[in-house]
């Protein structure tokens, strides 16, 4: 079949998008990108190319945009550009130079997305990139969600080149003379990836050419495995834990007579920011009956006492943070429990109406959205009022005790204040027979 039929197939067969829906092509003018954006072009989709130009290699980033400014007037469409000083990014956030140049992208994506009306975004990950990153996550230590390597959608972010070996797209390229710039930090094995893509996977290739095909194939089986697996932790999950307040309360009883009892405990655990070599450590704990041993997650505690594993946030880590939120994330297990998903406006459209359910107009949002703790001074429009309103007054009617104030969230887009979790949302980010998507946020229970 035709690389162009297959890529058209793959995007129905996993409702990436439809025909009419407007999508950014993010086009870093590498091959893989520049590929996608031509045969998205050729098909007839709705596209725009967005480029970002990190400014970590010098004359060769402006080499990219040039490249990728010359098809944008070669194919005749949109294109969106923006420079970053990604160092002094990292630097003041205290992250790695990837990490940041992923955080930068990614909310300029989003933000393009909301401000000029594109429905998704296109990043041209393929069958190879699956395979480098199950061998990085194992590397690393991980469960079976992280062996399952990259989805083909996640959110508003799709990705219809998973199908393709890097091989075929180069094939595709070069019959079909499309231009494209190499990245020459790609030749270099600085960074775990790029190690694992030019020393790691060549071996296997040698033992099987068709090594990526069969990866994919391999995580395939392995995603069916994930959702059994996920059953057995909720059915664990209703078995052995017993909820109390903002504790769960784990039985040992019930970890010892179940022969999957260390799976079990790690993939639930893995989700609070526990390892696989802290799990050891816990059965070590139970098996020698050490009461009071305390083990660290990201924001949570988990203490042995006695019968019991006592899951609780850690407050010093949570109580006074801020939390960015990505359009790409599907839950929050800190400071608060939420989950997040979004799927287009129906009409007549059935308007969960609970505190605990925020309903919002995707295209109004800015992301990141930031959650964080209600400041003297915050304001916003109650669900029902034209007005603006002071948090202080609005929880001063809603009778809010000094302790509820004090533990109050708000989820915010830029200076506004979208949702006083758990209470109400801003009127101006209701959805209305105008709103495309749904943004849809679930408060759920500790």
């Amino acid at each position: 079949m035709p690389f162009t039929l297959r890529l058209t197939k793959f995007i129905a067969e996993h409702e990436l998008f439809d025909f009419d829906d407007r999508v950014l092509v993010a086009v870093s003018g590498g091959i893989d990108s520049t590929t996608l954006l031509d045969v998205l072009v050729k098909q007839g989709y709705k596209v725009a190319i967005a480029h970002c130009n990190f400014s970590l290699r010098g004359d060769e980033s402006d080499g990219d945009e040039q490249l990728v400014r010359n098809l944008q007037k070669v194919y005749g469409i949109k294109g969106y550009y923006i420079r970053f000083d990604t160092e002094a990014e990292a630097a003041v956030a205290g992250e790695s130079i990837q990490m940041a140049a992923r955080r930068l992208r990614y909310s300029w994506f989003n933000r393009l997305c909301n401000e000029e009306c594109y429905r998704y975004i296109a990043i041209a990950h393929n069958a190879d990139d699956v395979a480098e990153t199950f061998f990085l996550n194992l590397t690393r230590g991980t469960g079976l969600k992280g062996l399952t390597g990259i989805k083909p959608k996640t959110g508003r972010v799709v990705r219809p080149l998973l199908f393709a070996p890097r091989k075929e797209i180069v094939e595709y390229a070069l019959g079909n003379g499309i231009s494209y710039r190499e990245d020459s930090s790609n030749a270099k094995d600085k960074y775990a990836r790029n190690r694992i893509r030019l020393n790691v996977i060549p071996e296997f290739k040698k033992i099987n050419p068709a090594f990526n095909l069969t990866m994919l194939e391999n995580i395939a089986r392995l995603q069916l495995v994930e959702d059994l697996i996920t059953q057995e932790v909720n059915n664990f999950k209703q078995d052995a834990i017993v909820v109390d307040g903002n504790e769960q309360h784990i039985s040992i009883r019930k970890l010892r007579i179940n022969r999957n009892s260390r799976l079990l405990l790690y993939e639930y655990l893995s989700f609070y920011g526990f390892n696989s070599s802290q799990i050891d450590d816990v059965f070590n704990s139970i098996e020698k009956g050490i009461s009071g041993s305390q083990f660290f997650g990201r924001g949570y505690v988990l203490l042995r006492d006695r019968e019991t594993l006592i899951l609780y946030p850690d407050k010093k880590d949570v109580s006074q943070g801020f939390f960015e939120i990505f359009p790409d994330r599907e839950s929050l297990k800190i400071p608060i429990k939420l989950a997040f998903e979004y799927f287009a406006n129906t009409h007549p459209l059935l308007i969960e109406k609970s505190s605990r359910i925020a309903m919002l107009d995707y295209e109004k949002l800015h992301f990141p959205l930031v959650l964080r703790k209600w400041q003297s001074g915050d304001e916003f429009c109650p669900l029902g009022m034209k007005g603006k309103k002071k948090l202080s007054d609005f929880f001063i009617d809603q009778k809010m005790s000094v302790n509820e104030k004090s533990n109050q969230w708000l989820l915010c887009s830029g200076s506004d204040v979208v949702w006083v979790v758990g209470r109400r949302i801003d009127d101006r980010y209701k959805i209305s027979e105008n709103t495309q998507t749904v943004y849809k946020i679930s408060k759920m229970s500790d």
